[in-house]
């Protein structure tokens, strides 16, 4: 088996049926491309693709991660604000009761 000194290796992919292969040459020629740069091409967007994939499944955990800390925030603030009512009363119920007292 002969290596490569290059930097690159070959990609070889077998047994393509022979109507798929004619729609990818139409496609390539279509885009003015070989079939060979438009496969180059789309090879390394589909593994460039994979990646983005990562970052946006580990975006999407932290979006999740932070709305359920902010959802807790939330309910915690509203709980502290409920506790201030109750030990220094309602400002506006406070006002109501000292007019009828009038």
């Amino acid at each position: 088996m002969k290596r490569s000194n290059r930097e690159f290796d070959e990609i070889r992919i077998r047994n393509v049926p022979a109507d798929k292969k004619v729609r990818l040459k139409q496609r390539a020629a279509a885009e003015g491309k070989t079939l060979q740069a438009f496969m180059y091409e789309n090879a390394l967007r589909l593994a460039d693709g994979e990646e983005i994939n990562d970052v946006q499944v580990k975006m999407t955990e932290q979006q999740t991660k932070l709305l359920e800390i902010i959802e807790s925030n939330t309910l915690a603030l509203q709980e502290n604000n409920r506790r201030w009512e109750i030990v220094f009363g309602d400002g506006e119920n406070e006002l109501k009761e000292a007019g009828k007292d009038e």
